[in-house]
């Protein structure tokens, strides 16, 4: 199955003091949240900024989980605000992001039977 379109960043703040910035890979998108593949590991409870080059500042989010998957991390985000659906911003990144990769295939996590949305931690 193909993940949506879209390739965030994740920005935060250590409790160091240090910015961290890490690139991912969309594994699914809703309204309230994503789910993301990184290289590193970003702990549960760090508010993210989370951007995109495609999309731009898409907004901040609080990391629910985050699981070691191979060689990558799986990471649950919520969006502080659910998108607003109606915003033309996050309206382009649904409609992008969950656009089918040919003709007649289902929208990305739409072929597992459900809607696409952050994984369930408890997985």
């Amino acid at each position: 199955m193909a993940g949506p379109k879209c390739k965030p960043a994740l920005m935060w703040q250590e409790k160091s003091g240090a910015m961290r910035r890490v690139g991912g890979r969309c594994l699914n998108l809703s309204s309230e949240g994503m789910g993301v593949d990184t290289r590193d590991r970003v702990d549960a409870g760090t508010v993210v900024l989370v951007l995109s080059d495609e999309f731009g500042r898409i907004g901040h989010a609080t990391v629910r989980y985050c699981r070691r998957d191979g060689m990558k991390y799986a990471v649950g985000l919520k969006f502080s605000s659910a998108f607003a659906l109606g915003g033309p911003i996050r309206s382009k990144i649904l409609a992008q992001a969950l656009k089918p990769d040919r003709e007649g295939d289902a929208p990305a996590g739409a072929s597992e039977g459900r809607t696409p949305g952050p994984a369930d931690p408890a997985a």
